[in-house]
């Protein structure tokens, strides 16, 4: 309200009927009440405005708020939903939403507890292993960016696909994969479900008739990851569907790559979208996360076995961390897609790879499935070194100052790897992938030409 002087103070304490001034005195939250209904009483002017018609004005901010809440999701732009959605109430008045780090949740009576045990999906909470108001906005603007019905936040990329495997797989069951999927999955199919009675056949995924050749009478799950890790292959997301579910398998896709912001795997007809977290959504190099959108059937029943059971949950604090990077996430995803853009054509300038794997070629040879089902590529793309040689490779990577030798990708910094990739279809090939963060994309191409310099690339 503003400054309280001592009179005001003093007569703040007089007009209290029938109370001492010196037992209000040691209320002092009542005094500073009194106060303000005197100097509102007297309209009191502040700032040159009517203090009487400041309270009138405030009494219309709800009517504007429901105005704003009852804008349908699919109304909104990405950018609108990842600010807005969800955050229509504000726990004391907090613009930024506050980390919920509590355990355990109480509740008013029996029947409260009692229905909670039940239906302990989206509204009230019990325990934090399966419900926390923290992760829950996170979920619900994850599943709304997906087009999906609801969402999980798992500790992990990898605990999220785990969960969306053991969620639709049992004993004697079988999965048909893309070929160039990434690698722990991988082996989680190889080295981990073979232990339960689970076969995998896979496939290089480039034509949707490979994937209905390997359907056999159990399989029960198409797992996807378009574009696939390394070499960055397309898979036809609708058409592969169409194959799966009139064999009654369910389709899995990891879209870590795209993000919801550039690909929408559940639109061509995927049934579950996994995601690592960690990388572009969180989007700073300090948060191991993952997230499965699906149904809210499907979510319902991951809560009560693969969450609960398992206990793979994230963590409040990660999910606010997910939340902070959410904000900015088409500035950033578009930012380093640019970038990616840039340092390939000054590679190509350069003339010293051999061929270079990036989805926003224009000579990209799946452009036309690109162009159907995402909006851009990323700013992650790999490229053969020359005469695949390995010493000059090495000189390469260590003389590269801006670009990180480390793994995965997504954050606001510039990464590189060097590896060997074996596609079913290809030899083995040695590859160096790039992720172009933030930087300055000048200073990016200079990075690349003076270590190529160094390793007598140019």
């Amino acid at each position: 309200v503003g400054r309280v002087d001592t009179d005001e103070r003093r007569s703040a304490i007089l007009d209290l009927p029938g109370t001492p001034g010196g037992q209000v005195c040691q209320d002092v939250l009542t005094v500073l009440l009194c106060v303000q209904h005197i100097r509102l009483r007297k309209n009191r002017l502040v700032g040159g405005h009517d203090q009487t018609a400041i309270i009138d004005q405030m009494q219309h901010v709800p009517k504007d708020r429901a105005r704003i809440t009852a804008m349908q999701q699919d109304e909104m732009s990405p950018e609108t939903l990842i600010a807005h959605l969800g955050e229509e109430k504000k726990p004391y008045g907090a613009v930024s939403p506050p980390i919920v780090h509590s355990s355990i949740y109480k509740f008013d009576s029996v029947d409260e507890w009692v229905d909670s045990l039940a239906l302990e999906i989206d509204g009230d909470h019990v325990y934090t292993r399966t419900g926390n108001p923290t992760r829950a906005l996170a979920e619900q603007k994850l599943a709304a960016l997906e087009g999906m019905e609801a969402c999980r936040l798992f500790s992990s990329g990898m605990a999220a696909i785990s969960a969306a495997f053991l969620s639709c797989l049992k004993s004697g069951d079988h999965v048909v994969a893309v070929d160039m999927l990434y690698g722990p999955a991988r082996k989680l199919l190889n080295e981990k479900l073979v232990d339960y009675g689970i076969s995998v056949t896979y496939v290089p995924g480039e034509d949707p008739a490979d994937f209905a050749k390997a359907i056999q009478p159990n399989t029960k799950v198409v797992y996807l990851e378009s574009p696939s890790s390394v070499v960055f292959r397309l898979q036809d997301i609708e058409a592969v569907s169409k194959i799966a579910h009139e064999a009654g398998a369910t389709v899995i896709i990891d879209n870590s790559y795209s993000t919801p912001l550039f690909q929408q795997p559940g639109r061509f007809g995927a049934d579950i979208v996994v995601h690592s977290v960690s990388k572009f959504i969180a989007g700073h190099s300090d948060v191991v996360a993952g997230a499965v959108c699906t149904s809210s059937e499907r979510v319902a029943a991951m809560n009560v076995i693969e969450l609960d059971l398992l206990g793979a949950a994230l963590s409040p604090f990660s999910a606010w961390l997910t939340l902070r990077g959410l904000r900015t996430l088409p500035l950033r995803v578009n930012a380093c897609a640019d970038t990616a853009d840039i340092v390939v054509a000054h590679i190509k300038k350069l003339g010293f790879a051999d061929k270079i794997l990036h989805v926003g070629d224009d000579d990209f040879g799946q452009k036309e499935l690109r162009d159907k089902q995402m909006k851009r590529s990323a700013g992650l793309f790999s490229f053969l070194p020359p005469g695949q040689d390995e010493e000059s490779t090495r000189v390469f990577i260590e003389s590269l100052e801006l670009f990180q030798l480390a793994v995965s990708w997504g954050g606001y910094e510039s990464l590189v790897v060097v590896l060997y990739a074996e596609p079913m279809d290809w030899p083995k090939t040695l590859l160096v992938r790039l992720y172009c963060g933030l930087e300055s994309p000048d200073d990016l191409c200079a990075d690349i030409e003076q270590a190529a310099r160094k390793a007598g690339w140019i």
